[in-house]
């Protein structure tokens, strides 16, 4: 009785897995290699789709010690891992991240060739103004993406219906999935957020121009490292009792003008506009101040300073932050 038992086991621990012949069944070997190459061809694509001439990118990339490369490519392999470690499917691991990856790749060249501004985490949030210029988008841009993205989704059912993946150990796959996010989280907190690290890497242009620093080090490695440091953080000697201007305002005599014509207030931000007396190393003193009048302005309204998280390129952000 007992050997029939064991004879039972091994028949169904060597019997193939059920289902029709022409579905193709990959095993954790092939799965991983073909991991490996998707995302290496995955990164050799999003390159290719920036506005600069990958020679160009390619000359930044051997300066850098193919660190620019490995850091626009490990993030996409990563991801991979993860999606199939979860879920034990190659082809939904390589597809979702791919599509993301070129969809994203796709608008930030077409942001860069239309405003000179590449795509950036917070443009997310902005997905409904995308309705406002619709129109204004040249009709065979978006029949060429309607159409790629329309052949990308065929492309990826097929390979959904003819290939699977053999079944993985569920104590494999739980190791497999912790192991990978915890080394994610490792190389996000280590490269992917590292200020000195990114700001070492040669830029072809202008490096305080926000959009030739995301063509010079990759699409990828720009988007993630901008989604990781553009956080507001308190600066150094931060007062709040000096930054609130509550004081202030109640200072002012207060009137009624429920009855009176409600006036149009106009907010003129001028980027090119500085009180350089600010620098120590500068003074009018003996001479005609070229601000008196400016300086007589603020004397006699509310007026402060305000402390932005950008400068250089990206002040686009705090337009909309005031």
């Amino acid at each position: 009785m007992k050997r029939d038992i064991i004879r039972s086991i091994n028949r169904e621990k060597h019997q193939p897995e059920a289902g029709p012949k022409y579905i193709l069944r990959l095993n954790m070997f092939v799965s991983l290699l073909l991991i490996i190459l998707a995302s290496l061809a995955l990164t050799y694509v999003c390159f290719r789709l920036q506005p600069t001439p990958i020679e160009d990118v390619w000359e930044v990339i051997v300066a850098s010690r193919y660190q620019i490369f490995l850091l626009n490519w490990i993030p996409l392999l990563l991801i991979m891992l993860f999606l199939y470690t979860l879920l034990n499917n190659t082809v939904i691991a390589c597809g979702i991240t791919g599509g993301v990856a070129v969809l994203l790749s796709f608008i930030n060249r077409n942001m860069i060739q239309m405003r000179q501004d590449p795509f950036k985490p917070l443009d997310i949030l902005l997905g409904s103004e995308f309705l406002g210029i619709y129109q204004s988008i040249d009709s065979q841009l978006i029949m060429t993406a309607t159409l790629g993205a329309v052949f990308f989704l065929l492309f990826f059912v097929a390979c959904l219906f003819f290939i699977r993946n053999k079944k993985m150990h569920l104590v494999v796959r739980i190791i497999s999935t912790v192991i990978v996010a915890v080394v994610s989280i490792w190389f996000n907190d280590a490269k992917l957020s590292n200020e000195y690290l990114y700001e070492s890497f040669e830029v072809v242009g202008n490096r305080f121009n926000l959009t030739d620093n995301f063509e010079s080090k990759g699409f990828i490695y720009s988007f993630l490292y901008t989604m990781n440091t553009s956080r507001i953080v308190t600066p150094p000697n931060f007062d709040r009792h000096r930054a609130v201007i509550t004081d202030r305002i109640n200072a002012f005599p207060t009137a009624d003008v429920s009855d009176a014509v409600k006036p149009n207030i106009i907010m003129v931000q001028g980027e090119a506009f500085s009180d350089i007396v600010i620098s120590p190393y500068i003074n009018f003193d003996n001479h005609v101040d070229p601000l008196e009048n400016f300086k007589r302005l603020l004397e006699n309204s509310i007026s402060g300073h305000i402390v932005v998280p950008k400068f250089g390129g990206g002040t686009a952000d705090t337009e909309f932050d005031i």
